[in-house]
This record gives structure tokens, sequence and C-alpha cells, in this order.
């Protein structure tokens, strides 16, 4: 059964009427006042046992259709056979293009998935219906048994037998009672762990708007870090270099990083979605942080490889230029890899070389001595 917590009141009124009920016949019962519990039982019959047997055969109906439906689609099965398509191209005489086939195999096993996951999707339904129409089904029986009972009292004519048959129905109602008695503890529990999770929610709630309040008042620490990496993008790239905190669709707090539009300030770009490019600005993003916390206890060395594959020679030289600016501070050690067809060239073609004192380390396919472990192949 599932409980809502809504249902609760509900059920708190069910329980006053219900033990209301038991007293009264209890005293009813005492008194041997028979002609009362003849008029209740002919209202349990028509208005309680006579409904829900009514609403119980509809509910049966319906979980039986809705199984039978289940299986008639679980039976249906795909017919497209990719190798049939094929063998018509062949004897057409027409070539099947290869990436086409592939696209067709691809759609056929994406069909195939999305088959699978609905199969077992209905699987699971009908498993849920078999499981509704059992307890429909047992319930229903039990209301034909209390029907039959309430037509024997209510056509006997042995007091003795009403009387039993009544006091038989104290007891099935106290029984009852019991069980509501559990439900309550059931739903009183749902809604505590409800309220828990309302006064999380706002609790939540709080805590986002202390963050959109926190995003409304940059600190000084994210101005300057931004208004660097903005200068260093621009030094680089000739593009403005885009930073905000925000928050995303579920509350939580996220970063974007992003080259402005050129010509148009604060619009951002797709052109820093590329390889190339969004490696560049993530090492620019990187140098404008240390640059942020050089004097402070943080990170004081960075290390970046293969900055220079597939990138135009003025962004080399124009990303050196901010690499040398920066350690000549002398707050940051600056590692860097980089192989010899991809150092920068001049505009005559030129390889732009490192002067010595910032090489730390030449290695090349000579032999051991070249390797960085001056071992043999392995």
């Amino acid at each position: 059964m599932q409980f809502k917590e809504e249902d609760l009141p509900k059920l708190t009124a069910e329980l006053g009427v219900l033990h209301q009920h038991v007293e009264d016949l209890e005293g009813q019962l005492d008194a041997f006042q028979f002609d009362d519990k003849e008029r209740r039982i002919m209202r349990e019959l028509v208005e309680t046992i006579e409904d829900e047997i009514a609403s119980l055969n509809q509910h049966i109906y319906d979980a039986r259709y809705d199984i039978g439906q289940i299986d008639s689609s679980l039976s249906h099965k795909d017919k497209f056979d990719l190798n049939e398509v094929q063998s018509i191209f062949d004897e057409a005489q027409l070539h099947f293009p290869t990436q086409l086939k592939k696209q067709y195999g691809e759609l056929v096993e994406f069909k195939k998935k999305v088959t699978q996951e609905r199969n077992a999707a209905l699987r699971k339904r009908r498993k849920d219906l078999e499981q509704e129409l059992s307890e429909a089904e047992g319930r229903k029986t039990l209301l034909d048994a209390r029907r039959v009972e309430r037509l024997k009292v209510l056509r006997s004519t042995d007091t003795f037998d009403k009387f039993k048959a009544l006091q038989k129905d104290v007891t099935e109602q106290k029984a009852q009672l019991v069980y509501l008695g559990e439900q309550r503890k059931k739903l009183e529990a749902v809604a505590e762990t409800a309220r828990q999770v309302r006064e999380a929610e706002r609790d939540r709630g709080r805590v986002v708007d202390e963050i959109k309040a926190m995003l409304e008042k940059p600190t000084v620490v994210y101005e300057r870090f931004a208004r660097i990496f903005n200068e260093y993008c621009q030094k680089v790239l000739n593009h403005e270099g885009m930073f905000f905190f925000h928050i995303n669709s579920n509350n939580n707090l996220d970063y974007k990083i992003s080259l402005g539009l050129a010509g148009q300030k604060g619009v951002a770009s797709s052109q820093g979605e590329g390889t190339s490019y969004k490696k560049l600005i993530c090492a620019l993003f990187d140098l404008a942080l240390l640059q942020v916390y050089e004097d402070i206890p943080f990170f004081h060395f960075v290390y970046h490889d293969g900055m220079f594959e597939a990138l135009d020679d003025r962004k080399k030289l124009a990303f050196l230029e901010v690499v040398r600016h920066q350690v000549s501070h002398r707050k940051l050690q600056y590692i860097m890899t980089v192989i010899a067809s991809d150092l920068p060239r001049d505009a005559k073609g030129r390889v732009v070389a490192f002067a010595d004192d910032e090489i730390v380390l030449r290695l090349d396919d000579s032999g051991q001595a070249g390797r960085l472990f001056k071992v043999a192949e392995f």
C-alpha cells in the first residue's frame, strides 16, 4: 500500500468513527438490541459492501484489460532485417553505401535498445498489475463472504444465531480498528518524514538565496581574476575572456568560461569550444588564477603539455609573452613540454627558439641518451 501524508486526517476521522461504532455495538450487544444491528447491517450491505464490490469489479476489469494490452505489445516482434535490405539492393543491382548501411545498423540497434527498455518497463507494469489484480480479487472474495454473512443474518429467524453473528461482527470491527491504528502509525511516520523534507527544502532555499546574494556582490578576488583572465584572452586570442558563476537548473553553484563575440561586448561566442582554443583558454585560466594568488599560500607552479598543437604561430608567441611576463615576477614556476614541430615560427617561417636558460631538458629519438630515463625501449 502506498502511504500519502494527506491521507492522515481522513484516516484519523475514520478511526474516530469506527471507535465510536465499536463502543455503540458493544453497548447494544450488552443490551441485546438486535433491531438497531440489523438496520446497521442493511446500511453496511448497501452503502459499503455492495459499493466496494462494484468498484473492485471495475478495477479487476481494467487490470485484466491492461494486462491483455501489455501481452499484445510484448508479443509484437520487429520485422526489420538489414540483410533483407541488402538483398533488395543487390537484386536491383544498386550500391548500398557502407555509411548508409552503418547508419541503418545503428538505427536498428538503437531501436532494439529502446524496445528492450520499453519491454522491461511493460513487464514491470504487468507485474504490478498482476499484484493489484491479485489483491483486488482477494479483497472481492472477502467482501463476497461478508455479503453472504450479512444476508444470512438478515434472513435468519433464530435470535441466538443473530447474536453470534453480531458478536463476530464486533470482533471483526475491533480487528479493523487495530489495523487502522497501525496504518495511522505508518502515516504519522510518513507525515513526519514529509515535514523533515519540507524543512530541508526550506533550508536549501535559504542557502540558494544566500548563494544568489553572494553572486550579486562579487568579491575583490573574483573581480581581479576576471580582469586578469580577460586581459590574457585579449592579448593571446584577441577576444574577451568571460568567466562568471551562476545557479544551474538544479539550483547548484556552477560556472561558465567562454570567449566573447568579436565586436559585441559581453556576448559569448562558440569559438572557445574548439579543442585548441579550449586548451589555450584553460591554460590562460590557470595563469590568471595563479597570479591572483601569487602572494598567499597557494600553488606556485603549473605544468602544461601540448599547448602549441594545431595552434597559429601568432597565438603561440602571444602566449609565450604572457608566460614570460608572469614568471618574471619570480612567484611562479612554469613548466611546458613541446615537440620540435610545434615550435613557433616567425613571419619568414624561421623557428623562434627558446633561450638556453628557458630549456630544462631536451629529448630525442637518437638513442638511450635522448630518452627521459636513459633506458632501452621496452
